[in-house]
């Protein structure tokens, strides 16, 4: 996630709290409605053609989908995003997380957090959370021994993306990867997400 809003000047001292940043490619599933209803529209927005000139060729997309689909694409710019969250912390505050190892290996990655934020005794998560096979993900461990998930907001499953727009999202995204990447280690990242190498990997092709 990311933070959308900052204080409106900037202080000439950082912060001395942290803050935390999860980096992920779950774009791919949310983006893909609006993609699919805005093909059109998108490969425009891709070209980088005026706002403006959108607006003009198909107004009625415009108005229901243009501001909705930039929602959708702004929030994948991690590179931005952390640097202006650097501007506000000292960059040993600044804790980034891949969401895909959250998902798939959350215990560790909590125990990862906990370490950062020097929470002694640490909370024990192996006890408290386990994966449902029926959600798909992992849940809160109940005491009478069942799971208790998130809704069916959450969690759900995507429809398959086309290959045009999973193309056109990856090209689009790909110097936002490349910088992200770059920021990674100068931030002494150690372990770079094998999303995102994918990502490069099929950029360099």
């Amino acid at each position: 996630t990311y933070q959308q809003t900052f204080p409106a000047k900037k202080h000439s001292k950082k912060s001395n709290s942290s803050t935390v940043a999860t980096i992920t490619r779950d774009w791919i599933g949310t983006c893909n409605f609006s993609l699919q209803m805005t093909l059109w529209t998108t490969r425009l927005y891709l070209k980088n053609l005026p706002p403006i000139l959108i607006q003009i060729l198909c107004p009625n997309v415009y108005k229901h989908y243009y501001p909705a689909l930039n929602l959708c694409l702004n929030p994948g710019k991690y590179a931005l995003h952390i640097e202006r969250w650097l501007d506000y912390f000292h960059h040993n505050n600044l804790h980034i997380i891949d969401g895909d190892q959250l998902k798939s290996n959350p215990v560790d990655v909590l125990d990862q957090f906990q370490k950062f934020l020097k929470i002694t005794p640490p909370f024990d998560y192996s006890s408290h959370i386990r994966y449902d096979a029926k959600k798909g993900f992992f849940c809160k461990v109940l005491e009478g021994g069942g799971n208790k998930c998130l809704g069916k907001g959450k969690g759900r499953q995507y429809a398959t993306m086309d290959a045009e727009s999973y193309k056109y999202l990856r090209e689009y995204y790909m110097p936002y990867n490349t910088a992200l990447v770059k920021l990674l280690r100068k931030l002494e990242h150690t372990t770079i997400p094998q999303w995102l190498k994918d990502d490069l990997s099929y950029s360099s092709t």
